[in-house]
């Protein structure tokens, strides 16, 4: 009796496990590859949309500086490479290109031997008025007082602080020129503090008000927060708006 009731437990377990345990083991395991399956295809897909947009950026790159040195070679008169290193430019001809183009900071060929050909101006000063026109300076008001900012953002690091007296003094002022070069330090401390959507935001309004400034003779303000934006964008794990504001700079 004892050997039957043994018997019967075990035929119970037996089609336990093979009604009830096994099917789930391989649920489980089906489960698991689909989940895995799913995840290589979202990688894929996303993979496929990193090249496409690589590929886009590199065309639209290629295609403004293809564009850019036709520019310059029509101002020029140019078909082709200076015939030497030593060859001037009238200085009018690279200051004024240089002002029509806010992105180019420089001319230089790359000769067949692999050097640098650098394009020589007869003046090291910006004639009519160019200077100006590269960015205007920080006044020295602003410099005293951006010189207590810089203290406690970067002698004390009291962060919170620092953002609370660049944001009283920029409510107190009303000239372009200081309101963009205070909404720099409030952005980049902002992202000190780990508030990416405040630096964000802050970088999109220097870019919609600001784009064309510059802080002494810098790159233009619109190009450094549309950087800016791509890094936060990257830390905050928002890789298509990373592409979509690389692509808006390039």
């Amino acid at each position: 009796m004892f050997t039957k009731f043994r018997l019967g437990k075990k035929r119970i377990l037996f089609n336990y496990f093979l009604v009830i345990v096994l099917p789930s083991i391989i649920l489980g395991i089906l489960a698991f590859r689909g989940i895995m399956n799913d995840q290589a295809i979202n990688e894929r897909e996303t993979r496929r949309q990193l090249t496409e947009t690589g590929d886009i950026i590199i065309t639209e790159a290629n295609r403004l500086i293809n564009e850019t040195e036709k520019q310059f070679l029509q101002k020029t008169g140019l078909s082709d490479m200076p015939a030497s290193s030593s060859e001037y430019f009238k200085d009018s001809v690279l200051t004024q290109f240089f002002y029509e183009d806010s992105l180019v900071n420089g001319i230089f060929f790359i000769q067949t031997s692999g050097n640098v050909q650098l394009l020589k101006s007869g003046f090291l000063y910006f004639p009519d008025g160019s200077l100006k026109a590269r960015g205007p300076t920080i006044s020295s008001e602003l410099n005293n007082s951006l010189q207590q900012g810089w203290q406690y953002e970067f002698q004390e690091r009291n962060y919170q602080k620092a953002l609370n007296f660049y944001q009283n003094l920029l409510n107190r002022i009303n000239d372009e020129t200081m309101a963009a070069s205070l909404l720099v330090p409030i952005a980049r401390i902002r992202k000190k503090l780990s508030d990416y959507s405040g630096a964000v935001n802050t970088y999109n309004l220097i870019e919609q008000e600001y784009s064309r400034q510059r802080i002494e003779g810098g790159l233009p303000l619109g190009a450094v927060a549309l950087i800016e934006n791509a890094n936060l964008y990257l830390s905050m794990g928002d890789t298509l708006n990373a592409l979509k504001t690389i692509n808006r700079l390039i």
